[in-house]
């Protein structure tokens, strides 16, 4: 009862005045409010009111203030006051809300916010929140006198509350991200990873370890632990460092073992953040270890490849059998939530089923997604035994969608795929069909679905060159629609999926098309290292037999052998495109090459080019991210470098539950660059880091200027957002967002450079006039990164 009333009375202090900048002041819970505007069809990349924002010429809520719509239209501010009776505000999704804050201490301070898609103090950008997480603590630095509050509504009500830190309160804290953990159904000792949000208001810190500790002590009397559930000992994680006024997404690993299922009660874990050199606690905080939410005993967690927590639900067969299971992945949809997909059964499925993706809903169809995708198979294989000949992936609606796209940049993986419900007319459009080769395909419908086209099968058995597979349009009668037709797994399905009498695929023979985003099969012998084009697909159809290849290749300038062939004693006798070529099969791996005369071996792949581990946007996502700012060209440019570096962070926490690290240009050290991609922030007066890392680069960003070959642009509101080869690195990558002074660091505000589904050109040029408009120039490099001539 007392935590409840020192909360309320918390809310009663936020200090909402109604004008600012010398206008009288309101009343707390007031606010200027502005509808959205309808944006025209041509125009729907940028708000309106943002527009403004970038190109300076925002004006500050008033009578009679308004602004223009794209559409010619006029959207006013007005004045609302929600009473004494009220904490949040009802809004419109796209509407604004103007806060102006008075008489607060400058310092530190934490903005509590929900409803929002995002919101800017003082004109600094700041994120949305994940869709799992409650209000967020954002942290915040007060100036003296006025602080602007503006939010961009997502759904309201919003609610908006500021708490500034006295000196005594903690300015490090814990926030208790994940909501949902896994109940394990036994006692053997494993680890459960989770995530906490831990929030700095103040400078950065260094020289850090995150502690941890399972311990059982009953939370009530009844409380009654199993008898083998021992306490735990501390366990200890190195940090590097946790930027300064930000939230840093952390994983944690808990190390078990977990109390026994039949207790049900949720145990205590001690959470420390210390300073490694003397141990002393910075941030301390105790969550629950398992609690009785739906679908926690299926739910299993693991580190993903960029260091962030991930999860993914698993159903283990009714009964295990002797040997491995097949696989049934069913993508989870936007549509139908994870637990609906999940508990579709009442006693359990006959196969083994996973549901990744469950904390990037959304992403399924993007570099990232499928990546998650990868992991969940990964870890789920570790522990249950699974037939790696016979796995199937299906989706229902937009997971359908996603799980077609999957098995096409995914070959030799899926022996079947089942869009469910799917708008299948999208799917036909597509370069990829060798890759569906091996692969049967169903698609469910409902008898009076609009979408079914009884001529769709004999399109596709047509559109796959030399079949070895079948394909089924499954109209399901009892169904009027597509979405009642969204069983995930029957034995119609799995007779269709799984027939013992066929055979798995053959990764001797090799016949796929690949695009920047197809990953080769990890049994694959022949690898499309590097394409002559890199903005068209390359194909490859090999086979091997007794110490002889036999490979035809279309647009491939570099092709990676590798594997079975190369493994056995002998040598291997190689036909490609008309070329005989030879060599011992016990060397490992060999490069090939074409050129004018022909292929021939080459000494090694390109480890400087684009290849098929870095060609495109996408694979800045592919590696942990470094933000490296500049701390030059004084303190306004600094801070709006430091601000939007810190805004793509948050952006990316929230759009993709992901994690970053934070350094400047003073604090970057070579031992950073080890297996990472790096976004730098800034130009080359800015940035001590720019010239080291980007060598070469043919496109020139200095402070109040941007220089693309012989066209020179000049002001100090240039944004130049390009992407280069790490040095010395074969996979890394570079993504630069060059500011030519402090408007063009508000101007890369809206640039969202970590959100996954964005797609960007290698590079281009913009400055405020041409927000959601074509950019000044933009373009491509080429195989080599070099700079394609440029058109007139």
């Amino acid at each position: 009862m007392i935590r409840m009333t020192m909360f309320l009375l918390l809310m009663l202090t936020l200090l909402l005045s109604r004008e600012s900048f010398g206008q009288a002041r309101g009343n707390e819970r007031q606010a200027w409010y502005l509808p959205p505007c309808l944006q025209s069809e041509q125009d729907c990349s940028i708000d309106d009111l943002e527009r403004t924002l970038a190109d300076g010429s925002f004006v500050l809520p008033g009578d009679g203030v308004s602004v223009t719509c794209s559409n010619g239209q006029e959207a006013g501010w007005r004045y609302v006051d929600i009473g004494s009776e009220r904490h949040s505000f009802d809004a419109e999704p796209g509407s604004w809300l103007y806060f102006s804050i008075e008489d607060l201490p400058a310092g530190p301070a934490f903005i509590d916010v929900s409803g929002h898609q995002r919101f800017y103090v003082n004109r600094e950008a700041r994120s949305s929140r994940p869709q799992q997480a409650g209000m967020m603590k954002f942290p915040v630095e007060l100036r003296a006198g006025d602080n602007e509050i503006l939010v961009h509504v997502k759904q309201g009500p919003v609610l908006l509350k500021v708490q500034p830190l006295a000196e005594t309160d903690e300015t490090v804290r814990f926030l208790q991200y994940d909501r949902i953990v896994p109940w394990l159904d036994d006692l053997q000792n494993v680890d459960v990873v989770a995530s906490l949000l831990l929030v700095n208001a103040g400078e950065p810190l260094h020289d850090l370890r995150v502690a941890t500790r399972t311990r059982f002590e009953p939370m009530v009397e009844w409380a009654d632990y199993p008898d083998d559930a021992v306490p735990g000992v501390w366990e200890y994680e190195s940090i590097d460092s946790i930027p300064g006024w930000s939230m840093t997404k952390m994983p944690l690993r808990i190390v078990g073992p977990p109390p026994h299922k039949r207790s049900g009660f949720p145990y205590p874990v001690d959470v420390q953040l210390q300073r490694a050199s003397d141990g002393e606690v910075i941030a301390s905080t105790v969550f629950n270890m398992s609690t009785r939410n739906v679908g926690n005993h299926e739910l299993r967690t693991w580190i993903d490849d960029l260091g962030t927590v991930q999860s993914c639900m698993v159903l283990p067969p009714v009964a295990e059998k002797a040997g491995s299971r097949p696989t049934i992945v069913a993508m989870p949809s936007v549509l139908r939530s994870m637990h609906q997909t999940v508990y579709a059964y009442e006693e359990g499925p006959d196969e083994l089923i996973i549901v990744p993706s469950t904390r990037r809903i959304g992403l399924g169809g993007t570099s990232m997604g499928r990546a998650n995708v990868d992991g969940a198979m990964a870890h789920v294989c570790k522990l249950h035994p699974t037939d790696d000949q016979r796995i199937a992936i299906n989706g229902f609606a937009d997971a359908g969608l996603d799980a077609w796209n999957m098995t096409l940049r995914r070959p030799g993986v899926f022996t079947g795929v089942v869009p469910i419900g799917t708008d299948v007319q999208v799917m036909e459009d597509t370069p990829l069909w060798s890759n569906l080769d091996d692969v049967d395909v169903i698609f469910r419908h409902g008898l009076k679905d609009e979408t079914v086209d009884p001529g769709l099968g004999d399109r596709i058995e047509r559109g796959r060159r030399d079949c070895q597979s079948r394909t089924r349009i499954d109209i399901q009668p009892e169904f009027g629609r597509w979405w009642g037709a969204t069983t995930i797994s029957d034995a119609s399905l799995a007779e269709f999926l799984f027939d013992e009498s066929r055979e798995g695929p053959d990764t001797s023979v090799i016949e796929l098309v690949q695009d920047h985003a197809t990953e080769p099969h990890a049994d694959h012998w022949a690898v499309i290292h590097q394409r002559v084009d890199v903005a068209r697909p390359a194909r490859l159809k090999a086979a091997h037999d007794e110490g002889r290849a036999m490979i035809q290749t279309e647009n491939v300038r570099q092709l990676l052998l590798r594997g079975e062939p190369l493994e056995a004693r002998g040598s291997l006798d190689i036909e490609i495109d008309g070329t005989s070529l030879s060599i011992d099969s016990d060397v490992g791996e060999v490069c090939l090459q074409q050129d004018a005369g022909g292929w021939q071996f080459a000494e090694g792949c390109d480890p400087s080019g684009k290849s098929h581990l870095r060609s495109h946007y996408e694979h800045l996502f592919s590696r942990p991210l470094l933000m490296v700012h500049g701390t030059g060209g004084g303190e306004a440019v600094a801070r709006g470098n430091w601000a939007k570096a810190r805004f793509d962070a948050e952006q990316f926490w929230s759009m993709a539950d992901g994690a970053v690290r934070i350094v400047s240009d003073k604090e970057l050290a070579p031992g950073m660059l080890d297996g990472v991609n790096v976004i730098l922030y800034g130009n080359a007066d800015t940035n001590s880091a720019w010239i080291d890392l980007m060598p070469d680069c043919p496109i020139r960003v200095r402070t109040g200027s941007v220089q693309v070959a012989d066209q020179t642009w000049e002001g100090d509101d240039l944004v130049a957002m390009f992407m280069r080869p790490l040095p010395g690195d074969r996979q890394g990558l570079v993504v630069a967002m060059g500011t030519s002074g402090v408007p063009a660091c508000h101007l890369a505000q809206h640039l969202l450079v970590t959100d996954p589904a964005a797609t960007f050109p290698d590079w281009m040029i913009m400055n405020p006039s041409t927000l959601g408009q074509a950019p000044l120039m933009s373009g491509e490099f080429d195989r080599s990164w070099a700079m394609a001539p440029l058109a007139e």
